[in-house]
């Protein structure tokens, strides 16, 4: 009996466009085309990319798929899957996740399942800087540990002092306030809670 094979591939526009990076066997590759065009509950699960397709097809435009890797090991086929989305951006893509998700019952390996995991705190941490300019050592240490660097967390502050300014500002706002302050609204539905409990 042959072993069954497994293959990553790409789907490219006749403009020559990267859209997306799959995994699969058999015929997988060649049917997206298909669910774009068609009825099946299949389009749901990537609107991004079936709306594309479709968009493209409706054009006159068509799609090529191109497969980059082969291998008899699912898992190889994973590990491939997830480096190619990683080195393109999934944000350049129509991919909705970093790849290594199946559907044909297997179980991923430990190796496998630190990859996505790697590569899904790279796109986090891909997207909480864009538009920031930080320097080297601020990158360094969010790599080491990005929850320090979420506001709430009890390292955020830590080694940070306020500016006069902003103190000013603080000072300024919290004046007025009484802690424990409660509103007459409120103060006066208290009481009417009081006076129901003693009429019980």
């Amino acid at each position: 009996m042959k072993d069954k094979k497994f293959y990553v591939y790409k789907l490219i526009t006749s403009d020559d466009e990267l859209i997306y990076i799959g995994k699969g066997s058999g015929n997988r590759m060649n049917k997206h085309v298909q669910i774009a065009m068609g009825n099946s509950i299949n389009r749901t699960k990537n609107p991004k990319l079936y709306n594309k397709i479709k968009k493209i097809i409706s054009n006159g435009g068509f799609i090529i798929p191109k497969v980059v890797f082969e291998s008899t090991s699912e898992d190889d086929c994973f590990n491939e899957e997830i480096k190619i989305i990683s080195e393109i951006g999934l944000d350049n893509l129509c991919n909705l996740t970093i790849g290594g998700e199946g559907t044909s019952g297997y179980f991923l390996s430990e190796e496998t399942r630190m990859k996505m995991s790697k590569a899904k705190k790279n796109q986090w941490r891909d997207k909480w800087v864009a538009g920031r300019k930080i320097t080297k050592e601020h990158k360094e240490k969010l790599l080491e540990n990005p929850q320090l660097f979420k506001k709430g967390h009890e390292g955020y502050w830590k080694g940070k002092s306020l500016s006069e300014e902003t103190r000013m500002k603080m000072s300024k706002a919290k004046k007025g306030q009484k802690s424990g302050s409660i509103t007459e609204k409120r103060r006066q539905a208290i009481i009417n809670g009081i006076k129901i409990k003693k009429n019980i």
